[in-house]
């Protein structure tokens, strides 16, 4: 402050100045958590879709191409289609435009399509239906699949060498105790961890499961009966499907199912429903499909078989999935991994091109170091609507292996391990028994150079976002840098928790609480200085086995403040009509700080310039002696 005398004005100066600090104190704040969830009603502006293709379709050899458009509106990017043929309805799921079908039975198939928008717990909702395509598939087909048979036994092709070098579902693999031999492997495909042109799942379809079956290579007449009869099909050997399915109800899942060929598309071939039991420990799937020589259906009592035990959370289990060399179509590995074996299942495609599968069964604790395996094939099966034959058993035969030696360095045809959180190591070398009937083989990598996979389906992750990007600066103590936290587990660990680790002085925070197994954009708040690194963990511990980890996220403290310094001025004095220009001085010890000046009680006819501190004007009436408080203050205060 100082004065300003005034008859012909003096004053006098006495100059304070104020500055705020920041303090920022260690403390984190939990917000609510939103919980992604599928919703919406289907906008009444949809339309129904429109075939691109002609809507009376005719094939010789049971393969047709669907396709269709729509006009306006939006969906989920989901179309429902029905299928009528002989006077039986069946619905399928699909992502996609358009379908490469396979029919095997001659006579009419009558299609339709909606789309459809994602409902919660219930069955999509659709839009009206397009109008029929009908596909004839005339009776040309079934003298095909008899001549088709006619296969000389041969020696296999050389290999193809590859890259030289949770509360609804138990994923893992499921079983019909009635059809030893046959069996699934079934795990979630999480719309949060793919994007929407995903090229194997997009992010429509909620599970993804692997049928392991057997497919007729054989097909007559039977005994003095023409073209009309139906065909005597045998000489069943392994063959997969893939099921691509989203919600229809609380427990339940529909969808289509898919062979693929050995060039990476997929052929839709039929469609299933599944719905889950007490505990989500047994399921039954209805299922139809059209196999290469026949058309078959069937319904199948499930009941988990082998994965992961909620019980234990220290284990490897989380590299359980489907793991595929990307850009690649023509192999795909699926491991299921328990407290006490694991499994690991080799697809691919035989010199036909037609989907089969080796598997390897690997007893005790696993690790995620190096682990020999010996693959095998199951040499003959037996048709997938029957239950087990009383004269059928399991005649493995292994490739490159003794089955009654120990699997060690020297007795193995594959081997695989695992590195950081999301990365598998695969290599494999085996050749189908030359039967004739099914011949091929697959070299994926070499044992000293296995290949590197990614995974496809079953995902754990999690990850932030800030809009600061990824650090912050705390703003003041009692302020926060502000991070969205989305994360996911597809495995069945019931007390999944999420931590928030700071590296710099290696403390642990709970994030929300224990079984919260997945949230999307969940607001947290950091208000103490560090490197954050947020992981996802199988239980409630930090000594829990780590599934998933995010990007770092540095928090700094915004250094302390040193105030400015406002420069005594001497008394002024000045007359009625005088001019006035008194430049105040102040210096701040932190460069690049803005100052702000104010000043309060001025004689009549004065200001101040707040950004140079220059207090101008003309003095005016009435006279006296004016106390001035002259302020100044810097961008950090």
């Amino acid at each position: 402050m100082f004065k300003w005398m005034g008859v012909c004005c003096g004053r006098k100066e006495v100059l304070c100045f104020s500055y705020i600090r920041r303090i920022c104190h260690l403390k984190y704040v939990l917000l609510v958590a939103t919980v992604f969830l599928y919703s919406g009603v289907l906008p009444a502006e949809v339309t129904k879709p429109t075939w691109t293709t002609s809507t009376h379709l005719e094939s010789d050899d049971g393969y047709a191409t669907l396709a269709w458009a729509q006009s306006e509106g939006k969906s989920d990017g989901i179309y429902k289609i029905t299928e009528v043929f002989n006077q039986n309805q069946s619905v399928h799921y699909v992502e996609s435009d358009s379908l490469t079908a396979w029919r095997v039975e001659p006579g009419e198939y009558i299609f339709t399509v909606q789309a459809c928008k994602k409902a919660a717990d219930k069955s999509p909702e659709c839009g009206a239906e397009s109008d029929s395509l009908r596909l004839t598939v005339t009776d040309s087909l079934t003298e095909k699949l008899i001549t088709a048979n006619d296969v000389a036994a041969h020696q296999p092709v050389s290999a193809t060498n590859i890259d030289g070098g949770t509360d609804q579902l138990l994923p893992g693999h499921w079983h019909n105790p009635a059809k030893d031999g046959h069996g699934w492997s079934f795990y979630w495909s999480n719309r949060l961890a793919l994007s929407g042109n995903d090229p194997l799942f997009g992010n429509a379809y909620d599970l993804v499961g692997v049928w392991y079956t057997y497919e007729a290579k054989s097909a007559q007449n039977a005994a003095g009966c023409s073209f009309s009869c139906p065909l005597e099909t045998s000489d069943y050997r392994p063959f997969v499907l893939k099921l691509k399915a989203i919600s229809t109800g609380v427990d339940s899942y529909g969808g289509s199912l898919y062979a693929s060929r050995a060039d990476g598309t997929e052929v839709w071939v039929g469609s299933a429903d599944l719905i889950f039991g007490n505990e989500s420990s047994a399921a039954t799937i209805h299922w139809n499909a059209s196999f290469k020589k026949e058309t078959l259906s069937g319904s199948d009592s499930l009941d988990f078989l082998h994965g992961s035990d909620p019980g234990n959370t220290n284990n490897i289990s989380h590299f359980s999935g489907i793991w595929a060399k990307q850009g690649d179509g023509r192999f795909y590995v699926v491991t299921n991994i328990g407290q006490t074996a694991e499994v690991n299942t080799v697809v691919f495609h035989d010199d036909a091109g037609d989907p089969t599968w080796i598997q390897a069964v690997t007893f005790g604790t696993p690790v995620a170091t190096s682990s020999d395996i010996c693959l095998a094939y199951l040499s003959e099966g037996y048709a997938p609507q029957l239950d087990k034959p009383a004269d059928w058993s399991k005649n493995w035969f292994f490739s490159g292996c003794d089955s009654s030696s120990p699997v060690n360095a020297t007795n193995r045809n594959g081997l695989r391990y695992f590195s950081g959180l999301d990365k598998a190591h695969f290599w494999a070398d085996f050749v189908l028994p030359a039967t004739g009937l099914t011949n091929g083989s697959i070299s994926i990598g070499s044992s000293s150079s296995p290949i590197f996979l990614t995974k496809t389906a079953s995902f754990h992750g999690i990850r932030y976002s800030s809009a600061t990007g990824a650090s912050c600066e705390l703003p003041a103590a009692s302020e926060s840098c502000d991070l969205k936290l989305t994360w996911f587990t597809d495995g069945n660990y019931p007390e999944t928790t999420v931590f928030a680790h700071n590296r710099s002085d290696n403390s642990y925070a709970a994030v929300g609480v224990p079984g919260q197994v997945s949230a999307f954009e969940y607001l947290y708040q950091l208000m103490t200085p560090g490197t954050f690194e947020f992981q996802l963990r199988m239980g409630n511990s930090p000594q829990s086995t780590m599934m998933a980890r995010s990007e770092l996220f540095t928090v700094t403290e915004k250094p302390a403040n040193n105030p400015p310094v406002l420069t005594q001025p001497a008394e002024q004095l000045g007359y009625v009509d005088d001019p006035v220009a008194l430049q105040l001085s102040a210096v701040d010890p932190d460069a690049n700080d803005l100052l702000t000046f104010s000043a309060q009680g001025l004689p009549p006819g004065l200001s101040i310039n707040s950004a140079t501190g220059l207090i101008h004007g003309t003095l005016l009436p009435p006279t006296g002696s004016y106390l001035v408080t002259a302020t100044v203050q810097d961008s950090q205060s």
